[in-house]
């Protein structure tokens, strides 16, 4: 899938507005999804994360069994709030990956030892 088919996909299930319930509590709520970044609310807290980036995680990890420990190793600076990127946007990119009809429905504690994942398509 190339990028412009992400993107367009993305847009399409995630227009301004939509609220997804997080696994684990609380909802996300998307402000804004342009040709670039996803910028969503989480509680108080906003946050944006690059379609790009997005993209190559979906690419590498399609048709795999994924979870949040798997994306914070294979992208710190996107996935880890302690390697420059924010533990929100693993969450988020499943929801959205879900509503894209990417991947299957989440698994997983959101803990050490039981993270939440999903199997991408």
């Amino acid at each position: 899938m190339t990028l412009e088919e992400f993107v367009g996909r993305m847009r399409a299930a995630l227009p301004d507005g939509t609220e997804m319930c997080n696994p684990g509590g609380g909802t996300t709520t998307v402000l804004d999804c342009d040709d670039a970044r996803l910028c969503y609310r989480r509680g108080r807290s906003r946050f944006c994360v690059a379609l790009a980036a997005l993209h190559e995680a979906y690419l590498h990890h399609a048709g795999m069994t994924v979870t949040t420990t798997d994306l914070k190793t294979y992208a710190p600076q996107v996935f880890d709030s302690r390697g420059g990127g924010h533990n929100c946007h693993c969450t988020v990119f499943f929801l959205a990956l879900q509503r894209m009809g990417l991947a299957s429905a989440f698994w997983g504690k959101g803990r050490v030892g039981a993270p939440f994942g999903v199997t991408t398509i």
